[in-house]
Order: C-alpha cells, then sequence, then structure tokens
C-alpha cells in the first residue's frame, strides 16, 4: 500500500495492546475509493497471521433494513458456547434467536427492542469467552451502512474493550454519503477512539503506485499528469493503468470511465445528480448555475461540489477530463440528457455567456432548438474562425444552416462555411454550392461572392454562374457599393487568371468600364481598391512600379484572413509575373510561417506554390522542387481543382532544369483537370511541358505544346508566359531563323517594360537570329537585363553564347572570361549548360578569381593593390597573411580592403569571388561594341 504505512502501524499498535488486555477502537473515515477496504483487509490479514481471530462483516445499503445483519455476519461462524445460544434462546424463542443470528429473516422491531441488551450481554460473554484463548478482532467494512440494530450492538462492544483483548475496526464512508445519527455521534466522535481519516494519494504517491509499471524515473515524470486527471484518487489511479498509456502518458478510457461511475454510485444519489449537471455545463459550471439546474439552495450544492472534489472525481468543480463527463451522461435517457443540455444552454444565453459555450451545449442538445439559437450558433462559428478553429466552426455553422429558418441567415451561414472549408479543403467548398444557390433564390447575396462564383466555374457551371451574377446585379433598385468593389475585383482577379472562364460570363454582369470609372471617383484607396488598381496595371501592361507600390499596400495594410486570402494571394502572383520577387519573398515567408501556425492547410499549399516560383526565378531549381513538392503534399493533387497547373507547372520546370528527367517525365502522367487548360495556370502548365520536351529533343511535342500555348495567349489577350521563345527556340533548332526572329521581335515589342526576365531570354534568343557581327551587342544587353532581374541561369546561358561568340571573332581571353563566369553561375544553379556550348574550364579556374581588366569605370575598377589583396582575400586568406604576403601592414589590408567592399558593393569577404568575377565580366563586355 502506498502513503497508508503510518495509518497501519497504528493499527498494529492497537491489535499489540489488545494482546496485553488493552482493546480498542479504530474507525477508518474518509471520501469514497480512498483505499479504506484496501487499508482494512490488509489489517485483517495482518491480525490473522499474528493469530488473532478475525470475526468480519461487510455492510450495504441492501442489508441496511435487516436488524442485527452486520452483526450476524460477524458473529455466524463464531465458536460461541452453546450455554451462550442457551441463554439467549431462555429470553427468546430458539427461532428468533436463530434468525437473527442466522440472517435468514427479519424478526419485528418490538422483539429486538425488548431483547437487545440481554442478547447482547450474552454475545459479549461469548466474546470474552473467545478472547481468553487468543485476541479477537471485529473488522465492519462500511459501517455507515449498517442497521440501527448493529451499530448499537458495536457501541455496545466498544464501550466495554478497555480492559479486554478485543480489537474493534470500523471503516465508514464521510462526505460522500448520508452518515447516520448515531454513528455520527455514538462511533465516528468519539474522543478515545482511534480516528484514522483517509484521503487521495499525493503526487508523489501517484509516482509511487506508477513506478511499478513504468519505472522511477518515468513514474516521476508522468506523474503529474496522471495526478491532474485522477487527483490521487486510488482507484481511479489504478483504472487508468487499466487504459492505455504511451510512454507513460495516461490516456483515459473505459476502464477509468466505470471506475468513475462507481465512484458515483457508491455515494448518495443526489452527489451523482449533482455531478451529471456539472458534466453537462463542463467548463461553465459554477455553484449557482449548478444550483439552478439541479433545483436545489446554492448553500446546499457547495458542500457536496466540495465533497466530490475532495475524492477526486471533481477537480475546483469541474471534471478533470473529457471521458468522466462521458461517463456520467452517456448512461442518461436522451430525453434527459437532451432536456438538460437545453436548459443549460438558455441559462447561460440569457446570463449572457459568450457564444461558444453555449454552442457546445447546443450542439449536445441535438436539432430541436429554439429560435435564438441560429445567431448564436452563426457567431460562435464566427469566432472559431478567428480563432483557427476550423473543424469546431463547421459544426456550429452547419447547426446553425439546419436551424436556419430565413433565406438571409442561411445565406449568411453558408458564406462562412465556404470560408471555413476554403482554408483547409477548397473542394469540400462544393457541397455547399446548390444550398448557396437555393438560399439566394429571393435575391439576398452577402459576403465573399468570389469564393462562389470560382467555385461555380470550377465546376463548370457556367448558368449558375451568369444566375448568381443576375442576383447581386438585381437585389434592390441600386447594388450595394460594397458589392460593386467586389464585383469589379472579381473580374479583373478572373481576367488575370482564369481569362478563358470569364469569357464564358457575360460581361455586364461583372460591370462594365462606366462602374470602373465611377468606383475610381465613388471609393477611396481601400486595400480593395488598391488591389483593383493592381490588377488593372498588370492586365493593361502599365508601369510596373505603380503596380508593384500598390501590392505592398495591401500586403502591409491587410491581415491573412478569410475576406483577404484571395486578394493577397493574387497580389503576390502580380509581384511574381512582375519579376519583383525581392519584394514579394518577405510577405509570402511571413503568410507561410502565419497559415502553417494556423492550420490553415490550403493557404499554406497555394503559399508554397507561390514560394516555389520564387526559388525559380532566383534559379533555386533545388528549392523550387522542394517547395513545389511541399505543396502537392500539403494538399494533395486531387483537392486542388483547376489551380492544380500551377505547383505542377513550377515543379515540371525546376525538375527539367535540374536534369531529373524521368521525374519530369513522371510529372506528365498526372492528370490535370481540363478546366485548367482555361486559366493562366494551365498556360504555364503547357510552357514548362513544352520546355521539358524542348529539353529531351521532341522539337515537334515542343512546338506543338508552344504554339497551343500561344493560341490561347493570343485569344484572351494576355502575355503572363513568353510562349513565344520556346517556339522561337524550336523554330531555330529546325532551320526556321527567319520565322524565330519575327516572333522574338514581337516578344519583344509586346512585352513591358518592367519584365527584364523575359526581355533579357528574347534578346539572347534574337542574337542568335542575326549576323555574328551583331551578336556581342544584343548579347550584352541581354547580359545587362537578367542581371537586373536576378536570373541567374539565364545569365549563365547569355554568358555561354557570348562565349562561343567571342571565340568565333578571335577575342579567346574575353571569351574564357565568359565562359568561367558562366559555368559558375550554372554551377550555383545545380545546373549544366545545355545545347552548343563550350566545355567547363578546369577547375582550379573556377576555385579562384580572375583579375579584372584595368579599363573601365574609375568608381569601380581597382588599382592594383587593391586586386592584389582582393584576390588574396577572394582565396581565403587572412588578413596576417595577406600582410605577410604582400610585406604591407594589417591595417593597409584592412584600408584596401574597405575600398574594394565599397567599389564592388559587397559587404561580406565570401562575396568576392563573385564580384571580382562580375568585374572581370564587365571589363570583357565593355569592348563588345567594338566588333
Amino acid at each position: 500500500m502506498i502513503e497508508r504505512d503510518d495509518e497501519m502501524d497504528l493499527l498494529r499498535e492497537t491489535l499489540s495492546r489488545a494482546a496485553e488486555g488493552k482493546g480498542g477502537v479504530a474507525v477508518i473515515s474518509g471520501p469514497v475509493a480512498t483505499g479504506k477496504t484496501e487499508l482494512l483487509n490488509a489489517f485483517a490479514e495482518h491480525a490473522t497471521d499474528s493469530g488473532a481471530m478475525v470475526l468480519g462483516a461487510a455492510c450495504s445499503q441492501a442489508e441496511a433494513s435487516m436488524p442485527f445483519g452486520a452483526i450476524a455476519q460477524a458473529f455466524q461462524h463464531a465458536p460461541i458456547a452453546p450455554e451462550h445460544l442457551q441463554g439467549m434462546s431462555n429470553l427468546i424463542n430458539q427461532e428468533d434467536c436463530l434468525n437473527v443470528l442466522g440472517d435468514s429473516s427479519t424478526p419485528t422491531t418490538d422483539v429486538l427492542d425488548q431483547v437487545y441488551p440481554s442478547v447482547m450481554n450474552y454475545l459479549w460473554r461469548a466474546l470474552l469467552d473467545l478472547s481468553e484463548q487468543r485476541p479477537v478482532v471485529i473488522v465492519v467494512d462500511d459501517v455507515d451502512q449498517a442497521d440501527r440494530f448493529s451499530l448499537q450492538g458495536l457501541s455496545f462492544i466498544a464501550r466495554r474493550l478497555r480492559s479486554a483483548r478485543v480489537v474493534v475496526v470500523l471503516a465508514a464512508q464521510t462526505g460522500t454519503r448520508r452518515t447516520d445519527p448515531f454513528l455520527q455521534s455514538e462511533v465516528l466522535r468519539q474522543p478515545l477512539w482511534q480516528q484514522i481519516r483517509l484521503g487521495p494519494l499525493s503526487e508523489d504517491g501517484v509516482a509511487g503506485v506508477l513506478e511499478s509499471r513504468f519505472g522511477a524515473d518515468t513514474a516521476r515524470r508522468v506523474a503529474p499528469e496522471w495526478f491532474s486527471i485522477t487527483r490521487g484518487n486510488p482507484l481511479l489511479v489504478r483504472a487508468l493503468l487499466e487504459d492505455d498509456a504511451p510512454g507513460g502518458h495516461p490516456v483515459p478510457g473505459e476502464s477509468f470511465a466505470e471506475a468513475m461511475s462507481a465512484c458515483l454510485h457508491r455515494c448518495d444519489p443526489d452527489l451523482a445528480d449533482l455531478a451529471v449537471v456539472v458534466a453537462v455545463l463542463g467548463e461553465q459550471a459554477t455553484t449557482e448555475l449548478v444550483a439552478d439546474l439541479v433545483g436545489t439552495p446554492h448553500e446546499a450544492v457547495a458542500p457536496k461540489i466540495r465533497a466530490l472534489n475532495a475524492v477526486g472525481v471533481l477537480a475546483d468543480g469541474r471534471f478533470t477530463h473529457a471521458v468522466g463527463c462521458a461517463a456520467m451522461l452517456d448512461p442518461l435517457d436522451p430525453a434527459k440528457r437532451t432536456d438538460l443540455h437545453l436548459r443549460a444552454a438558455e441559462k447561460l444565453f440569457y446570463a449572457g455567456t459568450g457564444p461558444t459555450a453555449v454552442a457546445e451545449l447546443l450542439l449536445a442538445a441535438g436539432e430541436q432548438l429554439p429560435e435564438w439559437s441560429t445567431t448564436l450558433l452563426q457567431e460562435a462559428g464566427d469566432r472559431a474562425l478567428l480563432d483557427d478553429e476550423v473543424e469546431k466552426a463547421v459544426k456550429y455553422l452547419e447547426l446553425a444552416y439546419r436551424t436556419a429558418t430565413s433565406r438571409r441567415d442561411q445565406v449568411v451561414v453558408l458564406n462562412l462555411l465556404i470560408s471555413a472549408h476554403w482554408r483547409t479543403d477548397p473542394l469540400g467548398c462544393t457541397r455547399y454550392v446548390d444550398r448557396m444557390l437555393e438560399a439566394t433564390r429571393d435575391g439576398f447575396v452577402d459576403g465573399n461572392v468570389s469564393l462562389v462564383v470560382k467555385l461555380l466555374l470550377g465546376l463548370g457551371r457556367y448558368a449558375d454562374t451568369e444566375m448568381l451574377l443576375e442576383r447581386v446585379a438585381t437585389q434592390g433598385r441600386e447594388v450595394p457599393l460594397k458589392m460593386r468593389v467586389e464585383r469589379r475585383f472579381l473580374r479583373l482577379m478572373l481576367a488575370y487568371h482564369t481569362p478563358g472562364l470569364l469569357s464564358r460570363v457575360r460581361p455586364e454582369l461583372l460591370g462594365g468600364d462606366r462602374d470602373a470609372d465611377e468606383l475610381a471617383v465613388e471609393v477611396t484607396m481601400s486595400p480593395r481598391m488598391q488591389a483593383i488598381r493592381v490588377l488593372e496595371v498588370a492586365l493593361a501592361g502599365g508601369n510596373p512600379d505603380e503596380a508593384v507600390e500598390h501590392a505592398e499596400h495591401v500586403l502591409q495594410g491587410c491581415r491573412l484572413g478569410d475576406g483577404t486570402a484571395d486578394m493577397l494571394f493574387t497580389m503576390l502572383a502580380v509581384l511574381v509575373d512582375l519579376d519583383r520577387g525581392a519584394a514579394a519573398l518577405p510577405w509570402c515567408e511571413s503568410m507561410m510561417a502565419e497559415a502553417e501556425a494556423r492550420k490553415a492547410w490550403a493557404w499554406l499549399a497555394i503559399l508554397l506554390s507561390v514560394r516555389a516560383d520564387l526559388a525559380l526565378q532566383a534559379a533555386d531549381f533545388t528549392a523550387a522542387a522542394e517547395y513545389a513538392q511541399r505543396a502537392l503534399t500539403t494538399l494533395p493533387p486531387e483537392n486542388w481543382g483547376l489551380l492544380v497547373g500551377k505547383p505542377l507547372a513550377t515543379l515540371l520546370q525546376a525538375n527539367t532544369a535540374l536534369g531529373r528527367l524521368g521525374d519530369a517525365a513522371a510529372l506528365l502522367k498526372q492528370p490535370v483537370p481540363e478546366l485548367t487548360f482555361q486559366t493562366t495556370f494551365g498556360l504555364q502548365y503547357w510552357l514548362a511541358k513544352g520546355q521539358y520536351y524542348l529539353s529531351t529533343n521532341r522539337l515537334h511535342a515542343a512546338l506543338v505544346t508552344f504554339q497551343a500555348c500561344g493560341e490561347l495567349s493570343t485569344e484572351w489577350d494576355v502575355d503572363v508566359v513568353a510562349w513565344r521563345g520556346g517556339t522561337a527556340e524550336v523554330l531555330m533548332r529546325t532551320g526556321k531563323a527567319d520565322q524565330a526572329r519575327t516572333l522574338l521581335r514581337e516578344q519583344l515589342s509586346r512585352v513591358h517594360r518592367g519584365n527584364a526576365r523575359v526581355r533579357g531570354v528574347s534578346l539572347r534568343l534574337l542574337a542568335r537570329t542575326v549576323d555574328l557581327v551583331e551578336r556581342p551587342r544584343l548579347l550584352k544587353e541581354a547580359i545587362e537585363q537578367l542581371q537586373n532581374c536576378g536570373a541567374l541561369l539565364d545569365q549563365a546561358h547569355a554568358l555561354a553564347d557570348l562565349s562561343i561568340v567571342l571565340q568565333r571573332l578571335g577575342d579567346s581571353d574575353r571569351s574564357r572570361i565568359a565562359v568561367r563566369r558562366a559555368w559558375l553561375l550554372a554551377k550555383k544553379c545545380n545546373a549544366n549548360l545545355p545545347g552548343e556550348r563550350r566545355p567547363a574550364p578546369p577547375e582550379d579556374e573556377l576555385r579562384h578569381p580572375v583579375a579584372a581588366d584595368p579599363a573601365g569605370d574609375s568608381s569601380t575598377t581597382l588599382s592594383d593593390a587593391e586586386q592584389r589583396v582582393a584576390a588574396l582575400a577572394a582565396r581565403g586568406a587572412k588578413n596576417q597573411d595577406i600582410a605577410a604576403k604582400l610585406s604591407i601592414t594589417v591595417s593597409t589590408v584592412e584600408q584596401h580592403l574597405t575600398r574594394v567592399y565599397r567599389k564592388l558593393k559587397v559587404s561580406r569577404r565570401t562575396d568576392l569571388p563573385g564580384a571580382l568575377d562580375l568585374l572581370a565580366v564587365d571589363s570583357a563586355l565593355s569592348a563588345v561594341g567594338s566588333y
């Protein structure tokens, strides 16, 4: 036994004194299931082993009306001398006496009252006779449930033990069961009797119980968890041990629930009723609310709650685990359970309790709910979404929809449900489309119409889309301003992302140019209006700096949420398309972290796809592949719908660039929804597919793919993807340089001025279609454009082309510098240089920078001394080593390096090799115009 040594020692000592003729009484008391019976049985076993005669009885409520039931049970097997039995027979007839002692029937109370004193005298004499041979121990468990005559008899015996070799040990439940007044005054409160009060185990005691199962170290570590659930109740601790406990951590299950029920079954019925109400109220359980629901005065409830706290069933007036609540509620009649939850919900509602607590009670109550429940469940769902508890929000909102009696309420609730699913499973939103169309039949449309329209278009339900937009256009005499703004944004977003689907909707349903002009006058530059302006500029090929400025204002002014997610993701996409990765990257990464923390998996997947595009632009193909794959893992391809083209295109392009052609081929077998090719994501997928075919020399397949991409781009009047460059490369490989040149010049005329990447790639390809002497100028311009936007691998291709041109023009030195830089950039991108390229220079040339040509701008040209110091520093030499090698002071080295950093615009020694290479390339390019 754990934490019961002192109590056991006290009982042993009482027995020792009795053996010397100094009898005594000990009373073990305490709440239910605190180990009283275990202690009593352990002492009885010890007494038997010590040679004492043990007479035992266990009382129960079922036998509480049986006179002398406990006394008869204790003495029925005692070897009572015949003369004592004969004496009792002389007082009452033989049959009655045997009935009393044999526990076979119940004599009348009048008869027992008459014979009680004399019968107890004979029993006392019999007890003294028995104790002459050896000590006698009488143990009675659950004495608080004994009949009145047995209690009086035990009291009779106990008062005469001072000089007898007899010990009486009684165990009684206190605090959680009503106590007989006689027991309370004559037994439990006798000052000369040993009072042993048991309580729950301490946290160390719980660890002691766990030690035999888990070992000392684990037991000490997990004991706080076990204690918090069981509050040290021995019965609950042992029951919890019977349930699963992986790694020592408790997982309450069936055994724990049964033990919880057993604890309350042994208590007074009113305590069990009170526990049921506490289970219903959960965290909202207070003395006042419990009393109101039970129908008991408040002052009568407080002691009962304290009693349940003491036994470990409750902690601070509440159940310690949901399994405990379920153990109370599951056995209830369903009608009674529903009634309790409804009554509790109503009391909390009118008391002004927060909507979440009331909503939980309404969920448990079922479907037949009061009128006010719809609004409350809607508020609870909205709050759950704000707290990122999506599953809980969906439960509340589904119930709210079922209880809603008006179409207006249904529309509001459905908008929230669609927003909830959009965070984690966009495909799951489709189940609400038909409900929304039915709910908006009366013309009331509210909330995020964009999501519903996108869902309908994504399902190919064009007629339903038009019907919904007609309802937007015809509600009331005039479309509300907020809805007009939303409609304008929707039109532009569809034009940007899904132009093929936009063409299926009548333009007037999404507002015309007049509507746009009026909005520009009426509406201040809210985030939504700024997002509209971004899309207008991007679609019109206007000033990219203006679009970037507005996009950054939107990103700065809006928190990621249900009403802003689409807008923010679109702003990131525009920044990527405008080749402004540096502006997009910090916003993308911060939103990724937020989406992951909020478990908004669909948002995270979309952001991972954007992050993959940013890595692709930075020529970090390994990272691009990893981010794209994470996007498709976070949200499985089948759940993306028509958006799946975006991450698939990025992953396909990255694998192709990395030379993972097997992986790229496998991606082409991935099913892509047909409607994806009505979006710009489909165009990007086709472009990536064409590049794969180009890399595997499948020129006809590449040409067909690029041309299909071009036809749709032309039809939609968008140039989101540079399909002409891919087509031109195929044409050049098939000897059709004139057609390629025409196509590339057309692309250069159409590309907006901010897209340096497309301009640089187009110039590089165009250089391959003109005479040899004209190529250096075009390649120089291409390299400058690609340097400005950080397109490393495209720079490498342009430098490699330049190296070939310079070699053919007889300039071997500059050709060597160009190819060396090309291979360094390609190596940095973990890629090779495809096609007709010079072989890589020796490895030692790749490891060490080449000094720059002294010709060039004096503001960036290094002096001879600066070049010598920079070259050594770039190779990893320390300042002291450089000073020793060049016979100068360390201070002089530091001064030279400071000037080098300033001229080359670097801040770290590790940036020197690349900076010196660029300086050398710039020097080489400065002479290109002379050809």
